[in-house]
């Protein structure tokens, strides 16, 4: 595999641009999604351009295409190309740093982040798990373990030695 960075090896454009002030991401997987990012950036030259007619050619030629579309996004703010993708059905995105998507509605809905004490008395929190069981609650049944607390029992039931002293 090659480093492509945010890009999809099969599709293009597909990947994360930056908007004159943030990052965003577009997703136009299929030819009708790629002539409304073209109208979108005023690119409708390139619906014709033998380099993009197909999805396999624009993703063989992806690095091409997503220069020729960066110069047209950093125009306008995230924001802005969000509201103009979104208007033409074009999956997009912002993309989050972890603060906020910590601090976002929908995991505080779900309430994954929960409150926990560690073995020194310092609170602090961790995540849940993500997955939802009709019926079930998963739950912090248990604190984290102080440095060493289960060492002999993890060593006697990986190495069988019960009876032995490990340290």
């Amino acid at each position: 595999p090659q480093a492509m960075g945010s890009a999809h090896p099969r599709n293009a454009p597909y990947q994360a641009f930056r908007g004159s002030d943030d990052y965003f991401i577009i997703a136009a997987g299929n030819d009708r999604l790629w002539v409304e990012v073209a109208a979108a950036t005023g690119l409708e030259r390139l619906t014709k351009d033998s380099r993009f007619l197909t999805q396999v050619l624009r993703a063989q030629n992806q690095k091409i295409l997503a220069d020729i579309l960066q110069k047209e996004f950093e125009k306008e703010t995230a924001e802005y190309w969000l509201i103009e993708m979104d208007r033409r059905g074009v999956p997009c995105s912002e993309i989050n740093s972890y603060p906020e998507v910590l601090r976002s509605d929908q995991v505080k809905h779900m309430g994954l982040v929960r409150d926990l004490r560690l073995p020194n008395g310092i609170q602090t929190q961790t995540l849940a798990f993500p997955v939802s069981m009709t019926d079930y609650e998963f739950d912090i049944y248990r604190p984290p373990p102080v440095l060493g607390e289960h060492s002999t029992q993890v060593a006697s039931d990986w190495l069988g030695n019960k009876n032995k002293r490990i340290e």
